[in-house]
């Protein structure tokens, strides 16, 4: 008899051990969970963690925000779909934000409405209409609607003046449609634009359009050089033969960042904001290209929107290089020009940094 009372008092010692054991390393767990949960936050403030807080949509912006701007990275198909999820959902937010949300005009065109679109060029073979923003990576993209169209063997076979003249021939743009014609367009095309950071776009009209005489651009620096030197009619008469006009880029932020010159009518489509030229909070994009990542963007376009391969049409290099995306050549430039005269500027394209998704550019607007 003394046995058999002697294991089972074994057998329940030892399930009472086991149950302190689980009943200790549960406790254990669930401690190392509060102090995850409650250890000091990334400024040093104990609570929550951040990593603990994070929402979906916080860490997706937390991944494809860093690859929205990143070349290096390989982006599949639903890569792309994310960072487009997430650049068009900025666009409405800041629509909203900025007063300029609008239930797209794609239903409530009118004449005045169908003439600001000149810029939205149509191919009704491939379905699709492409946004040309000057500085953008425009120029390639119009030799690639000549090789589509069929005016054109090879991208690589077009100067830079001939693709502008041959594009406002055949290329049709969505201005010269009915609004009935128009209007079906906008509702069954893919619509695709490409952007860049506002501030590298406008380094990039300068260098190209203002800063050294070129065969290129002989007349238009002359104009544009005489207005923004703000000289007067009689120095214009009897002083300009044979003068060559520079225009320091100091001026040519004075004059473009002035609120007196923003309405001009028709506004020089190399410097006037993106926003205005493409109208995002009307227009309901498909696609958002953006010049930071053009290699992947344009082979993305090329093949999931159009149906082409990229090799059949070379996305050609610029044949008119400013090498403006060099940041450390921004932050040259912007040395020189007055902190306020830099802020002015960018109040002007403070819309474009935010619709678009674009950082604002902090260090140039600290004081100095």
């Amino acid at each position: 008899m003394a046995q058999p009372v002697f294991t089972r008092l074994l057998i329940l010692m030892l399930l009472v051990f086991f149950s302190v054991i689980i009943t200790t390393i549960t406790l254990v767990r669930r401690e190392q969970q509060v102090i995850a949960e409650y250890s000091t936050n990334d400024d040093g403030v104990l609570g929550h963690s951040t990593t603990a807080k994070l929402s979906s949509e916080d860490k997706r912006k937390q991944k494809f925000g860093a690859l929205d701007f990143s070349t290096e990275v390989d982006c599949d198909y639903d890569c792309q779909m994310e960072i487009q999820k997430y650049r068009k959902k900025t666009i409405t937010e800041q629509c909203a934000a900025l007063g300029m949300a609008s239930n797209h005009h794609n239903t409530t065109l009118n004449p005045k409405v169908i003439r600001k679109l000149e810029h939205f060029l149509v191919l009704d073979k491939y379905k699709i209409i492409y946004c040309y923003i000057p500085k953008a990576g425009c120029t390639n993209w119009k030799r690639v609607l000549l090789v589509l169209s069929g005016k054109a063997n090879s991208t690589q076979s077009i100067g830079q003046k001939e693709t502008h003249v041959l594009t406002s021939k055949y290329i049709r743009s969505l201005s010269t449609y009915t609004i009935s014609e128009a209007k079906y367009r906008l509702e069954n095309y893919v619509k695709f634009t490409f952007v860049r950071n506002p501030f590298v776009r406008l380094l990039s009209a300068y260098r190209d359009k203002l800063e050294k005489r070129t065969s290129l651009n002989g007349v238009f620096r002359k104009d544009w050089s005489k207005k923004m030197k703000k000289l007067t009619e009689a120095f214009k008469r009897y002083r300009l033969r044979g003068m060559d006009l520079n225009t320091t880029f100091h001026e040519y932020v004075e004059y473009v960042s002035d609120p007196q010159n923003n309405l001009l009518d028709p506004a020089e489509e190399h410097w006037i904001e993106m926003f205005r030229l493409s109208h995002p909070c009307a227009i309901n994009f498909d696609f958002i290209g953006r010049v930071e990542t053009l290699d992947r963007d344009t082979n993305f376009v090329l093949r999931n929107i159009i149906g082409i391969s990229p090799k059949k049409i070379l996305f050609r290099n610029s044949t008119n290089p400013t090498n403006s995306s060099d940041g450390r050549l921004l932050q040259k430039y912007f040395s020189d020009v007055p902190r306020k005269d830099v802020r002015a500027l960018y109040q002007r394209f403070a819309p474009d940094f935010k619709l678009f998704g674009y950082e604002d550019p902090i260090s140039l607007l600290e004081e100095d």
